[in-house]
């Protein structure tokens, strides 16, 4: 049984699932029809070797219940499909970056914001990452009330929001936090850093809710 945490801004008749890949791992809306977190280990040498994102393109994924979101959804939408699990992030092996071409590992963002903050925030992450042997990457999305839900064809819902932390799990220590709004694509990554208890209040955390509770930040 998924839980929501306290402060999440998703649907309570929502139902969830548990998406396990080799390398990540995704919680997944049905109601929703976008992950609502993500979990990867990041290791130090996940930054040595880079395949070209070209190589790959977007696969509905067979585990979530139809109508499955497909590429064509998003078509002239408005939005860009916006990695969970950055594919740069998983560059070290063929198969671990195919895998973040799953439609289960993305969400409607956009372009502007994409190629942006977020950006920014992704880059960021890989530049904290060479200091240590390894790190946890947490990223998800915040949604509004669900009477004010922007949907895009295939009833994907618009996520008003996306967060993202580095979590330490040696030190139990919350290295960087950020949680930025879709339409603030304007801002600067640095602008967007949070404490951890903002992300608790608003985003669905999974599986490190009781531990990041406790933790240092």
């Amino acid at each position: 049984c998924v839980m929501l945490s306290a402060g999440a801004q998703l649907p309570h008749h929502d139902s969830f699932r548990l998406l396990n890949n080799k390398y990540y791992d995704i919680i997944y809306s049905d109601c929703l029809r976008i992950p609502c977190s993500s979990k990867y280990y990041f290791p130090w040498y996940a930054q040595k070797k880079k395949l070209k994102r070209q190589a790959f393109s977007f696969v509905q994924d067979k585990r979530v219940p139809k109508p499955r979101p497909c590429t064509t959804d998003y078509t002239n939408s408005g939005y860009v499909r916006g990695h969970m699990v950055p594919s740069a992030d998983m560059a070290f092996a063929k198969d671990a970056m195919k895998a973040t071409f799953l439609m289960s590992n993305v969400a409607p963002m956009r372009q502007a914001f994409n190629n942006g903050v977020w950006k920014q925030i992704e880059n960021q992450v890989r530049s904290v990452a060479k200091s240590y042997s390894g790190i946890v990457i947490l990223t998800g999305v915040t949604i509004g009330k669900s009477d004010s839900i922007t949907r895009i064809s295939g009833d994907i819902a618009v996520p008003d929001g996306f967060w993202k932390m580095i979590y330490q799990p040696e030190q139990k220590k919350v290295l960087r936090a950020w949680y930025v709004i879709q339409e603030n694509s304007t801002s600067d990554e640095s602008s967007v850093r949070c404490p951890l208890d903002t992300i608790i209040k608003y985003a669905y955390l999974w599986p490190y809710r009781e531990e990041l509770e406790t933790t240092t930040h």
